[in-house]
């Protein structure tokens, strides 16, 4: 298999691959991320340790939904399953990122996720769909990612990125705005789109100091539309989002939307969009252009 060489930059977006995850979302919507706000991009295959440990148990099987019998796993067999799968991804990162004309890099892991260089940057993609993993799962590795990095993001559906490209905010006083709005604001310029911003406050005077405070951070030439949203009116959210049809959606890890799982999983559930999760207040990790 001939591959292009890797071509490595300073800053990096990290793509966390597994032999369980839907990659070829995650791939895309790293690639579109990195080629939108000037980054290198860095393919991270981790092989779970737990299916390393299951491997070595004399009873473990694999079944398939089809009519094949049942398979002896063994150490041997899911280290050769593990290599045929991190070279589809290892391709796949090759040629979308030559496409796009961005340094990449690839590197394979025995761990469990989060399992990062310690020097990239803060910025990690993660498969929105994981075989045979619900929500709650996707949701527990938000959560600890927010420990290593100060931007998460989930991959948007495949059908996200067709059609007409717009970015999307949702601001409040929560701590992070600023940062997803730096974020926002970045993409929204980079792809010469309308900057849509959702404001989430019941209160008046809240959402007039939330929108003086986008401006401030916003380019003066950036065209924006501002949108008030009621606080805890999710399924205004949801609608206004699905009006919009945004590519990425940025909003603050740490803030009240997904500080509660319940309204943390809906929105996962139901926004096809990349969502771009802020854990802290600092600007984006990515070398300007």
């Amino acid at each position: 298999m001939n591959l292009p060489p890797e071509r490595k930059g300073k800053s990096q977006i990290v793509i966390g691959l597994t032999a369980m995850s839907n990659n070829d979302s995650a791939i895309a919507t790293g690639v579109a991320l990195a080629a939108s706000v000037g980054s290198s991009v860095k393919g991270l295959f981790i092989e779970d340790e737990a299916l390393h440990d299951l491997a070595g148990l004399p009873f473990a099987v694999a079944q398939d939904f089809g009519p094949s019998p049942p398979q002896r796993i063994t150490p041997q067999k899911l280290s050769m399953a593990f290599k045929q799968r991190s070279m589809i991804c290892r391709q796949a990162l090759a040629e979308m990122a030559e496409q796009s004309k961005l340094p990449w890099s690839f590197s394979v892991r025995r761990g469990n996720w989060p399992d990062i260089d310690e020097d990239t940057d803060d910025v990690i993609v993660l498969a929105r769909e994981t075989r045979g993993r619900d929500l709650d799962h996707l949701l527990q590795q938000l959560r600890r990612g927010e420990t290593v990095a100060r931007s998460i993001v989930v991959s948007a559906d495949k059908s996200a990125f067709a059609g007409p490209v717009s970015v999307v905010a949702i601001i409040g006083k929560d701590e992070g705005t600023n940062q997803s709005l730096r974020w926002a604001t970045r993409l929204a310029a980079k792809t010469r789109s309308v900057l849509h911003l959702l404001v989430v406050d019941d209160d008046d005077s809240a959402r007039q100091q939330a929108e003086a405070k986008a401006r401030s951070l916003i380019d003066k030439n950036q065209e924006v539309a501002f949108h008030r949203v009621k606080e805890g009116a999710l399924h205004e959210l949801i609608a206004s989002l699905d009006a919009l049809n945004p590519l990425f959606v940025a909003t603050a890890l740490s803030g009240s939307l997904f500080a509660d799982d319940d309204i943390a999983k809906a929105l996962l559930r139901t926004v096809r969009s990349a969502l771009l999760l802020s854990a802290g207040d600092d600007g984006p990790s990515v070398r300007k252009r």
